[in-house]
């Protein structure tokens, strides 16, 4: 949804939201180029609930998102600033990245392209 004054609010499901806080947690810069990325993690961050309901351990003491249960799980609404999006629409552009992450990265960046 285009709020009009360059944010736009968008539906994350629980694997975008997964997906996006470990690419997000993964930059490396100096602090203030990650404030962006960190004011970000912290918007579509799982809850501890959440956790406990989409993630599974699967031995030694790694953790595993349950795709299956998370594919039933509420989408979130998160609302994105202009310079949020602008700044995740130039990180999708310009990482490497191996390619099954466009499976959940690609529809939001399309999402977040369209004009605000």
């Amino acid at each position: 949804m285009n709020n009009g004054n360059g944010t736009k609010t968008v539906k994350l499901s629980a694997l975008q939201r997964v997906g996006l806080e470990n690419v997000l947690g993964e930059q490396r810069g100096k602090r203030e180029e990650l404030r962006t990325f960190y004011d970000i993690r912290r918007k579509v961050r799982l809850t501890q609930e959440e956790k406990d309901l989409y993630m599974r351990e699967v031995g030694g003491g790694q953790i595993a998102f349950n795709a299956a249960a998370a594919s039933k799980a509420p989408e979130l609404e998160v609302t994105f600033s202009q310079v949020e999006r602008l700044r995740l629409i130039k990180l999708g552009d310009s990482m490497d990245m191996p390619v099954g992450i466009l499976d959940w990265l690609e529809p939001l960046l399309i999402e977040l392209e369209e004009k605000a």
